[in-house]
């Protein structure tokens, strides 16, 4: 209910919201927190990016869903919030990464791809990097990406690089980069010489012939 009278946009509602905050409950607090927010009481930004560090995870949880709707995105508090222990509020940050993309977000989201054991999470990540794929900030991705795949332990992660690669950003910047860089030659040494899982291989397969030939 007080994430639908956030949405309303009427500012009546505000004593009633300020009359509940006390109520004990610290991620209804940051959830009531953000409908002030949205109902132009801005100075309670401080205290929703502070719930990113909360000991409760309800208000971490509230406070990281509520990063996309928060102006002059805090970049930095949002990338400590992709190592919190709870996965939701990974997913969130990365959410949140994605509608505000940073160059420093990339080498978390990137580790997050590799290591986290949450399929939500690292879903959530690979939404952003595509979106990433497409800015200025990242047109260095797709060599970066076909150079972590042998590092990459688990066949699924390694199939959500290859579904990134496969996205026409990511193709035309495979199709663009330098012909040192050996970009199609290096993805298509490691499909034949390195991986091992059959799915995996397929993928590969058939973005290779998406490719232009070395």
């Amino acid at each position: 209910l007080v994430q639908v009278i956030g949405r309303m946009n009427d500012p009546s509602a505000i004593p009633a919201l300020e009359s509940k905050r006390k109520s004990g409950d610290a991620g209804l607090t940051m959830e009531i927190n953000l409908a002030l927010y949205q109902l132009g009481k801005k100075d309670y930004r401080s205290e929703i990016i502070a719930g990113l560090s909360d000991r409760d995870v309800s208000a971490r949880r509230a406070a990281a869903k509520a990063m996309p709707e928060i102006n002059d995105s805090p970049t930095d508090e949002i990338i400590r919030a992709l190592k919190d222990p709870d996965p939701q509020v990974r997913m969130y940050a990365a959410q949140a990464l994605e509608k505000f993309p940073k160059k420093q977000a990339t080498d978390p989201l990137i580790e997050i791809l590799k290591t986290d054991s949450n399929e939500e999470t690292k879903q959530a990540v690979t939404q952003a990097l595509m979106v990433y794929g497409q800015q200025d900030l990242g047109k260095d991705l797709a060599a970066r990406l076909i150079k972590e795949l042998p590092a990459v332990n688990q066949p699924n992660d390694r199939l959500r690089i290859v579904h990134i690669l496969k996205t026409d950003a990511y193709k035309q910047q495979i199709k663009d980069a330098p012909k040192e860089d050996n970009l199609v030659y290096n993805l298509w040494k490691y499909a034949t010489q390195d991986e091992k899982n059959e799915m995996v291989k397929t993928e590969l397969d058939r973005l290779l012939v998406e490719l232009p030939e070395n």
